[in-house]
């Protein structure tokens, strides 16, 4: 009877593991597509914002009205909740009007952008400064200059973004977006002969 019982419990693990591989094929499934159409889409935001830049020479991107930058310095590192620390990845949005006290990315002269905070308008130009500096900027900002008012920002993050930017990060970016369609068949997931 020892050997009757074992045998049975194997049957019923092996007849329960048959039955889980379905849901996991499904579950596998899902979250593949699922994770290759995200990375597919940062891959291909990433590709049309490097196209802008280098390309187009746009500064500041941005698609549909929303853009992303990373700060690199800790001019907007002050007291305020919504203070910018350097090496921070930054989400805007492009904004019918501006007000006193948004923090906004804007594009100068010099092909390179700055999120301040406006602190004043004066003849339909804002002014701004940073919340770290003493002085505000010398530069008024003409409203079309702006990209947009930042409305997310995720702390740290500058420095990764930045690496998925260059050609390395895009290439690494490409394989993770291939990576999960070809990793269930490496591990045995799909049989060939049950798919349908």
């Amino acid at each position: 009877t020892f050997l009757c019982v074992c045998t049975s419990c194997k049957s019923k693990e092996l007849k329960t593991q048959f039955e889980a591989k379905p849901i996991v094929k499904t579950v596998g499934k899902i979250a593949s597509v699922t994770f290759t159409v995200l990375l597919s889409l940062i891959l291909a935001a990433n590709l049309y914002m490097m196209l802008a830049r280098g390309v187009f020479k746009k500064q500041n991107p941005t698609i549909f009205g929303l853009g992303y930058a990373v700060v690199l310095t800790d001019s907007m590192n002050g007291d305020e909740p919504d203070s910018i620390p350097g090496n921070s990845l930054i989400f805007t949005k492009r904004q019918k009007s501006y007000e006193v006290g948004d923090v906004i990315t804007f594009e100068t002269g010099k092909m390179a952008s700055v999120t301040h905070r406006i602190i004043a308008v004066e003849d339909g130009k804002f002014v701004t400064q940073g919340d770290a500096n003493n002085t505000e900027d010398d530069e008024r900002v003409e409203p079309d200059d702006v990209v947009g008012r930042v409305f997310l920002t995720v702390k740290g993050a500058g420095g990764f973004i930045r690496a998925l930017t260059t050609p390395i990060g895009l290439l690494i970016l490409s394989v993770l977006c291939l990576a999960p369609v070809g990793i269930p068949y490496l591990f045995g997931y799909y049989d060939e002969d049950e798919e349908n």
